[in-house]
């Protein structure tokens, strides 16, 4: 017995044919499909994102908030030793030397009597002023201002500002 083959069609194999196979016996179920989900872990996850963003949000943002007031403090406070070295240079132009005097601070104020203090700005009297800008050196307020005494003399001075319980207070 001979075995014919017939032509060769593209993309169709040759060979014998591989028959299919048999249907499954009495009882046979199919693969368990998984119920479908309700979202329960999807909505977890994104809860749990959504706190931890706004977590890292809300401590960056005290982060930046502490920055602020400490760059803002600072400022203000070197803004305030200018405003009172001028009324401190202020006074002594125009010899409400009390005044002055009153805003020197405490261990000034006891090495150095009123009226010593009256008599060095008495004699040599201070007829112009000028502040400048106020630095920070080792967490005190310097503050350089250039008292112009009636001599002609040019007095250059940094003066330290210090906090006291009443405010700030000079303390050359």
């Amino acid at each position: 017995m001979s075995v014919t083959t017939g032509p060769v069609v593209p993309g169709v194999p040759s060979g014998p044919a591989v028959p299919p196979p048999p249907p499954p016996g009495p009882g046979v179920r199919p693969p368990f499909i998984a119920p479908p989900t309700d979202g329960l872990r999807t909505r977890r996850r994104l809860g749990i994102l959504s706190l931890v963003v706004s977590v890292v949000l809300l401590c960056g943002g005290i982060v930046a908030g502490i920055n602020v007031l400490i760059a803002y403090s600072k400022t203000t406070y070197l803004d305030q030793a200018e405003q009172v070295v001028s009324q401190y240079a202020g006074d002594l132009n125009l010899k409400h030397y009390d005044e002055a005097y009153g805003l020197l601070c405490s261990v000034d104020q006891d090495a150095v009597p009123l009226p010593v203090f009256e008599a060095q700005f008495t004699r040599r009297p201070v007829v112009e002023w000028r502040v400048f800008p106020a630095n920070l050196v080792n967490g005190t307020a310097v503050v350089r201002a250039d008292l112009m005494l009636s001599d002609g003399s040019i007095d250059t001075h940094d003066y330290p500002v210090i906090v006291t319980d009443d405010g700030l207070r000079v303390c050359p």
